[in-house]
C-alpha cells in the first residue's frame, strides 16, 4: 500500500482511506489541551469571585471614612485580570470547536490531576470546618503525595512512607507556625 500526501496535512491512501498526519492530530489535542487551561484558569477565578462577594468584611472600611477601598482592593485586581486572561485563552480554541477545524478527544490519562486538584482545593476548607485543620491537611497532604510520586507503583511502601512523612511534617509546620507562632487558631 503506497501513499500519497494530499491538502491540508492529510495523507491519503492509494484504497481511498485518509489518515490524519502527526500535525492535524496534534492540532487537535492542542484544542482540547488549550480548553482546559483556559477553564482551569476561569474555575479558579469563579471560585475568587464567590469568595470576594461572601467576604464581606474585605470592603469594610471604618477607618478612612470610605475612602480606603480596603483589602478586597488587591484580590478584584488579581480577579479581573485572571478573569480576562481567562476568557481569552478559551477564545481560540472555542473558535476552532465551533468552526470545525478543531475537536476534543477525552481519553482517560494523567490529565485527569490538575482538576482533581482543583476539586480536592476547593473542598478542602469545607471538609476542615467539619474535621479540624490537623485531619483534613494529614489526609490531602498524604494523597497528593501519593498520586504523584511517579514510583508509586514501582516502590509502593517507599512512596507510602515518604507521603507519611510530608504529610506529618507539612501539618506540623503549618500548625506550628499559625497556631503557636503568629497565634492564628486554625479550626
Amino acid at each position: 500500500m503506497t501513499r500519497s500526501p494530499s491538502s491540508r496535512g492529510r495523507v491519503t491512501d492509494h484504497d481511498g482511506s485518509i489518515e490524519l498526519s502527526d500535525d492535524s492530530a496534534r492540532s487537535t489535542d492542542q484544542t482540547g489541551h488549550d480548553l482546559g487551561v483556559a477553564l482551569f484558569f476561569l474555575a479558579w477565578a469563579v471560585v475568587g469571585w464567590v469568595s470576594l462577594a461572601t467576604g464581606t468584611d474585605l470592603f469594610d472600611d471604618r477607618l478612612y471614612g470610605g475612602l480606603d477601598p480596603g483589602p478586597g482592593l488587591m484580590p478584584v485586581i488579581v480577579l479581573a485580570i485572571l478573569t480576562v486572561g481567562g476568557i481569552a485563552l478559551a477564545i481560540r480554541p472555542l473558535v476552532a470547536l465551533v468552526s470545525g477545524r478543531g475537536r476534543i478527544r477525552w481519553q482517560w490519562s494523567i490529565r485527569w490531576r490538575p482538576a482533581a486538584f482543583f476539586a480536592s482545593v476547593v473542598a478542602f476548607p469545607v471538609v476542615m470546618t467539619l474535621v479540624g485543620y490537623v485531619p483534613t491537611t494529614l489526609a490531602f497532604v498524604f494523597v497528593w503525595a501519593l498520586l504523584l510520586d511517579p514510583q508509586i507503583r514501582s516502590r509502593p511502601a517507599i512512596t507510602v512512607a515518604w507521603a507519611a512523612v510530608a504529610a506529618l511534617a507539612t501539618t506540623l509546620v503549618i500548625h506550628v507556625g499559625f497556631d503557636r507562632v503568629i497565634g492564628a487558631q486554625l479550626p
